[in-house]
């Protein structure tokens, strides 16, 4: 089996990145601004973290690891 065949069905990932990045950049802008960071973005990254854990296991448990 090729790597690449191993890692199909992670398909997804690259939009969690791309929020994980965001909303992690918007609330380190604000703690270097001396903000606190927004709720909202605060409840973004958790969700993204949530969403990444749940795919991670999904993927998991579709090629056997």
């Amino acid at each position: 089996m090729t790597k690449i065949n191993k890692e199909k069905g992670y398909e997804g990932f690259g939009g969690l990145a791309e929020d994980f990045h965001y909303y992690s950049n918007e609330i380190y802008d604000r703690w270097d601004e001396g903000l606190k960071p927004k709720k909202e973005h605060m409840q973004h990254l958790l969700n993204a973290c949530k969403d990444f854990i749940e795919l991670n296991k999904k993927w998991e448990k579709e090629n056997g690891k």
